[in-house]
C-alpha cells in the first residue's frame, strides 16, 4: 500500500500526496463553484510549497466542469505557483462531460508552454505515466 498524506477532502474534491512518486492527486466530483474550485487550487498549491511535487493527477471524470474564467484564472495566476514550488507535469482523466473537456483543452492551450500535459482514460494509466517520470 502507497504512503499518502490527505491534502483536503471536500464533496467537490478530494486530495491526496504520493511522496514516493512526487505527486498530488487531485480527485475531482460533480460541479465545484467557482470559489470552491479555487480553495482546492490554493490548497494544492499551498502544499506543493513545502512538498516536493513535480507531478498532479487531475481525475476529472465525475467533474462537471469548471467556467473558462476559473480555467483562465488557474492558467495565469495558479500555474506560475505551481510551476514555482517545482511542477513539471499534469494528468488529466478526462471527463465523462465534453463540455468540461473544453474547458481543459483551452486550459491546456494557454499553459502549454510551462507544464507537460497528457490525458489518460482512467487513474491507473496516468499513474503509469508518472511512475515512468519518477
Amino acid at each position: 500500500m502507497d504512503n499518502f498524506t490527505i491534502v483536503a477532502s471536500q464533496p467537490h474534491c478530494h486530495i491526496e500526496y504520493f511522496p514516493e512518486l512526487k505527486c498530488i492527486i487531485q480527485t475531482w466530483r460533480g460541479r465545484s463553484k467557482s470559489h470552491q474550485f479555487r480553495e482546492s487550487i490554493e490548497a494544492t498549491i499551498e502544499f506543493a510549497k513545502t512538498h516536493t511535487t513535480a507531478s498532479i493527477i487531475s481525475d476529472t471524470r465525475q467533474h462537471e466542469m469548471i467556467s473558462l474564467e476559473d480555467a483562465e484564472w488557474l492558467a495565469k495566476e495558479g500555474n506560475p505557483r505551481l510551476v514555482q514550488s517545482g511542477l513539471q507535469r499534469l494528468a488529466f482523466v478526462s471527463p465523462n462531460n465534453p463540455f468540461a473537456a473544453r474547458v481543459q483543452d483551452s486550459y491546456a492551450e494557454k499553459s502549454k508552454d510551462e507544464i507537460d500535459f497528457q490525458w489518460f482514460p482512467n487513474p491507473d494509466s496516468a499513474r503509469a505515466w508518472i511512475e515512468q517520470q519518477v
